[in-house]
């Protein structure tokens, strides 16, 4: 996985197919045709107003692409003899 970020991202700066890819826009309209080209790309917008959804949304999104913590926890021991 990799996270980058841009500011007015030119187009050949979008992910390739089958990548999983977010585009976040942060108390700013989306225009249209950016909508349809992202859409086209594969591309998720994440339109958000409040700074803390923005947030939660991200740590989400990350947190998904993680492996699944796995964690052993001993109840207690015994020893036969």
């Amino acid at each position: 996985m990799e996270l980058d970020f841009f500011l007015n991202p030119t187009y050949d700066s979008w992910p390739r197919r089958g990548e999983t890819a977010y585009a976040i826009s942060f108390n700013q309209p989306v225009e249209g045709a950016i909508s349809q080209l992202a859409r086209a790309a594969g591309l998720q917008i994440l339109d958000h107003n409040i700074i803390y959804k923005v947030t939660d949304n991200v740590k989400e999104k990350l947190s998904a692409e993680l492996p699944p913590l796995v964690t052993q926890r001993v109840l207690g021991e015994a020893e036969l003899g």
